[in-house]
């Protein structure tokens, strides 16, 4: 029974951008039960999930809850080791999207260790505390990056594309790799900073990024014991697999959307694979009908077959973004984990002895001889693995018995000899690996110290440096230059030192020597040249070359005084940072990253400014504080009016006591007059009792006026507390509609900001491709509106406010050979952009030989664009009219998407078919003009009725020379869009039912008083006149609206 793969999930703070952006925390995690829970920000629903370890590290440091890098290595670094000290083969990866945290888990930053310096330097440690029982320690690492498909060993600068191969024993390997032994833990630190050095020169002349390629890390710990029963040396090997694998964000949306981007070949495609062997792992592991894991789909899956399902103790670490914004990235990464945790492993102890492998592969490469002499492939006493030259083959081909054989005998010889080509290659691998096998410990740290220097030297020839000491020491005085990187693992390791005097700057096929050697695209052969004097530097550019300080661009011929803390940008992808210690004052270079180079020179192109998020979260907060004062002031007149109204109340109560009274003191006076007398023997009853009653009656209409009058005050008091309440209700219901607008407008700026920021390094990268590689081709950035913009119907308020203004990041293909312009959005760019980057680098490694730029067989030309439909513009015709059966004749305005005018429109569209009693409620109201006219009949009489409209365009006036060829026009109405004929090609007729635009009021609704013609044309002389179908069409049938 196998162990499953232990799943860990991690949540970080917010960065930079997602504070930008307001965005709110859409993961909590239970530690106590492990759960992380999901929220949803759209539709508030909540997704939870159950993993191994649930680490929290959005929460402050100081929280409880926080998950510190010492919790992490305290949990999962800890058990890496056990696992490998009892000789388990152990894999730990890291997955999720860029820039979500995987990075900082596995290497760290600064102070905060990652999992693999951490448990480089404790088994170091362990070794020096173990080494009095008599085992032998034996410690090799290995570091290798796979991107598009191709395994570079980042020990070896001098390696190609390594092979991916399985061995019987060992599993999958890649054919060649360094295997480095190391001694120390400073050892394998030097060598850890040199594959990272390498990955950053590799990138930097790929213009790759990190967030796009994988990187294996492996350590290979070896005990060695004698068995006191057979009293041979056993070896127990452990391989520590520590793997960051690339950004995942763009296999997600790929996913989602079906969307194929050249990347996603290559990048993509691997993790795709790993998710298909995932998905495969899992289903087998439930039970479910077992199916073949396709692990070598992919160079990535099939190296980690041991770690998914196979002989490996294997721990998931899912990096997690916490913004919302994020929502859909994060769910996946979520689900992908979700899935990994039901894999089952069968991990084994590797404990055999050294012999048995030596044995096995010499039995195996005397199989392989005997194979290829049975196959005629080698002579008995030929050198084993000798190949046979071009000369030879060109030979061989030529020969007559050759040239004479039938077409099934030549296929047959031709999988022949690949059989034997394989064989020989099996063979010399093999070789290989037998050499390695029987080398001495010595012999290793031997080619392990040649290897480091040949690195160093290969690394000072373009001006750098790897003796960390030297670097240190030297980096306190003289100035010196810096890298920096996207991803700040990379950034800071390349230090370029000055000299005094002049500093050339350029590539290495200059034909004069560079003191500093940079590679990447648009570095010309002979760049810049910095001079220094002492501590003053001054960079000139080169006729051509590109040189951006702090987001300017120094002119050809200009030069410019360099000061600490400078960002300089050299060519596309050389992004530095000017270091003059003599001039430190202060620790603020540290926040000038990558980052902020690029986004200073972004907003220096697009002339975007910074502060306006700022300006904004103060215009919000002015609202807020505004809606706060209305508050207060609605409540302060509620409390006044109540008090008005109690004092009122108290008046009047007052005033009917009073009165009261009054007239009790009266009745006594009648009473008392009646009593009077009576005793004198004078009664006029019957008078006393119409006094009494008169003043009742004056007392009860006294008060009911006072009664009157008390709740005209109080209708009058509380009409202006309504009155009052609601103008300040719409006023806070205003300002809080503002107030979101505000927030809205200032998410869409941060978007769009974000988009513009991504794409003009991308548009800028694409001309320099196109300028490298000869292309006539230009690309430049283009902001447009969403939607169309009616400026000049504003008066039309229900339109305008369903229509907006957003505006989309484009980009303009400009082909400078026909002079056409197209406009492609971002997805397509990116999809174009990688495959440039694989023509440029083709070119590179041809030597940037022209002639040897070839499109791959079924790959699209990125620079190329078949002729495609541009659109003109849109024209906006108001159907008011059909509300009462008449024909409109309209000639409206063509507006481009920048609102402006374009052209004319000249279109009729009439009612033609109607039902008989539409006509006759017409004919009756000419005809008998003497009857009154109580209603002009409308359409809401025939709801649910065929209508036949008759659309016709007449004419189009003013459209731009350029754009008019092959016009033709499309509508839109609500509900698809319906192509038509090219303009002054006959009529075209579109059947309505009422029930779609009108409403039982009888009015014509918002949306439906307007028919959208949207305006297209061809810039090229092929004749299609209709976008959908792509051919051309007279006239079309009737449509019905479903």
């Amino acid at each position: 029974m196998g162990d499953n793969v232990q799943v860990a999930v991690r949540v970080r703070p917010f960065n930079d951008r997602e504070k930008s952006m307001n965005s709110v925390c859409c993961i909590r995690m239970i530690k106590e039960t492990q759960q992380t829970i999901i929220t949803d920000p759209d539709t508030a629903v909540e997704k939870s999930f159950t993993f191994d370890f649930s680490y929290d590290s959005f929460s402050p440091p100081g929280d409880p809850k926080h998950a510190s890098q010492d919790i992490v290595w305290d949990d999962l670094g800890i058990k890496v080791l056990e696992h490998a000290w009892t000789g388990f083969n152990v894999s730990l990866f890291a997955y999720g999207q860029t820039g979500a945290g995987k990075s900082f888990s596995m290497v760290g930053y600064g102070s905060d260790k990652g999992i693999i310096p951490r448990a480089s330097e404790v088994i170091f440690q362990r070794i020096g505390g173990a080494a009095s029982d008599g085992t032998i320690f034996k410690v090799e690492a290995s570091m290798m990056e796979i991107y598009n498909e191709k395994v570079k060993d980042l020990f070896n600068p001098s390696s190609d594309n390594l092979k991916v191969r399985d061995h019987p024993s060992q599993g999958p390997y890649a054919d060649g790799l360094t295997r480095s032994a190391v001694s120390s833990y400073d050892e394998i630190t030097a060598l850890m900073d040199a594959g990272i050095m390498a990955r950053t020169t590799a990138s930097t002349n790929m213009n790759a990024t990190s967030s796009r390629a994988h990187t294996i890390f492996q350590i290979i710990l070896t005990q060695s014991q004698v068995d006191p029963t057979t009293a041979k040396m056993m070896d127990k090997v452990s391989r520590i697999n520590l793997i960051d694998l690339a950004g995942s964000e763009r296999a997600a949306s790929t996913g989602a959307t079906g969307a194929r981007l050249k990347e996603g070949a290559a990048i993509n495609q691997s993790l795709s694979a790993l998710g298909n062997c995932i998905s495969a792992l899992a289903d087998n592991a439930n039970g479910k009908k077992k199916t073949l894991v396709p692990y070598r789909n992919s160079k990535l899956t099939h190296l980690l077959k041991d770690s998914l399902g196979g002989n490996a103790k294997t721990i998931m670490i899912a990096a997690l973004s916490p913004a919302s914004v994020n929502f859909q990235e994060t769910l996946g990464t979520l689900r992908y984990a979700d899935r990994a945790k039901q894999i089952k492993n069968q991990a084994v102890v590797n404990e055999d002895p050294n012999q048995m492998l030596i044995r096995q592969l010499k039995e195996e490469l005397e199989q392989l001889r005997r194979a290829m002499i049975e196959s005629g492939g080698m002579d008995p006493g030929a050198r084993p693995g000798s190949r046979m030259t071009s000369r030879e083959d060109a030979a061989l081909a030529n020969r007559p018995e050759t040239r004479m054989l039938s077409r099934e005998e030549a296929d047959e010889r031709r999988q022949k000899e690949a059989e034997m080509a394989a064989i020989r290659e099996q063979l010399e691998e093999n070789q290989r690996l037998l050499r390695e096998s029987e080398k001495s410990w010595t012999d290793r740290l031997k080619e392990t110290e040649e290897l480091a220097k040949k690195r160093e030297d290969q690394l000072k020839s373009i001006g750098l440096s790897t003796n960390l000491h030297d670097i240190r020491a030297k980096a306190k005085t003289d100035p010196h230059l810096l890298n920096l990187n996207e991803d700040q693992q990379m950034s800071e390791k390349l230090f370029y030192f000055f000299q005094n005097g002049p500093n050339r700057i350029g590539r290495s096929d200059a034909d004069q020597p560079q003191t500093i050697i940079l590679g990447g695209l648009g570095i010309l052969k002979e760049h810049c040249v910095v001079e220094r004097l002492e501590a003053q530097l001054t960079i000139t550019g080169m006729p051509g070359a590109s040189v951006v300080v702090n987001g300017d661009f120094v002119q050809c011929g200009n030069s410019r005084v360099l000061q600490h803390s400078d960002r300089l940008i050299l060519g596309n992808v050389n992004v530095l940072r000017v270091v003059i210690p003599a001039q430190r004052v202060d620790d603020t270079a540290s926040i000038h990253d990558w980052q902020f180079a690029m986004k200073e020179m972004n907003c220096k192109q697009m002339d975007f400014k910074e502060d306006d998020g700022g300006q904004t979260d103060k215009e919000v907060a002015e609202m807020e504080s505004r809606i706060q004062e209305m508050e207060a002031r609605m409540k302060e007149a509620q409390e006044s009016a109540n008090v008005k109204m109690d004092k009122q109340r108290e008046e009047w109560e007052a005033h009917v006591r009073g009165m009261q009274e009054e007239m009790k003191v009266k009745e006594m006076e009648l009473k008392s007059q009646l009593q009077r007398t009576e005793e004198g023997g004078q009664v006029d009853k019957k008078k006393l009792a119409v006094q009494l009653a008169d003043q009742e009656t004056k007392l009860a209409e006294e008060m009911a006026k006072a009664e009157v009058v008390y709740e005209r005050k109080q209708s009058e008091l509380m009409q202006k507390q309504r009155d009052l309440e609601q103008s300040l209700q719409q006023q806070m219901r205003e300002t809080k509609r503002l107030a979101e607008k505000k927030e809205r407008e200032q998410l869409e700026r941060s978007l769009l900001a974000q988009d513009l920021l991504r794409t003009i390094p991308l548009v800028k990268e694409a001309n320099s491709i196109c300028e490298e590689l000869h292309k006539q081709v230009t690309f430049s950035v283009k902001l447009m509106p969403t939607k169309p913009v009616l400026a000049q119907l504003g008066h039309v308020a229900d339109i305008t406010d369903a229509i907006g203004t957003e505006l989309k990041v484009l980009v303009t293909f400009q082909d400078a050979g026909t002079y056409r312009s197209v406009l492609w959005d971002i997805d397509k760019f990116d999809n174009q952009i990688y495959e440039m980057r694989d023509l440029y680098q083709l070119f590179l490694e041809n030597g940037r030989n022209h002639d040897a730029i070839e499109v791959p067989e079924g790959s699209i030309d990125p620079f190329y664009e078949p002729p495609t439909p541009q659109l003109i513009g849109r024209a906006y015709v108001f159907l008011s009219s059909l509300e009462f059966g008449l024909k409109i004749v309209d000639h409206v305005p063509i507006l481009d998407n920048r609102g402006t005018v374009c052209g004319t429109l000249s279109c009729e569209i009439t009612p033609t078919v109607l039902s008989h009693q539409w006509h006759d409620q017409q004919r009756s109201l000419i005809e008998d003009t003497s009857a009154p006219i109580i209603a002009v009949p409308t359409l809401a009489t025939f709801l649910d009725t065929p209508l036949r409209l008759h659309f016709a365009v007449s004419a189009l006036r003013g459209i731009p020379g350029k754009l008019c060829r092959d016009v033709f026009v499309a509508f839109k109405y609500e509900i698809g869009i319906y192509p038509v004929v090219g303009w002054g090609g006959g009529y075209n007729y579109i059947l309505f039912t009422l029930h779609y635009f009108v409403i039982s009021s009888g009015r014509l609704c918002g949306a439906a008083t307007t028919l959208i013609v949207s305006v297209d044309g061809f810039r090229t002389t092929r004749r299609i006149t209709c976008r959908r179908w792509r051919r051309r069409h007279r006239w079309i049938p009737s449509w019905t609206l479903p």
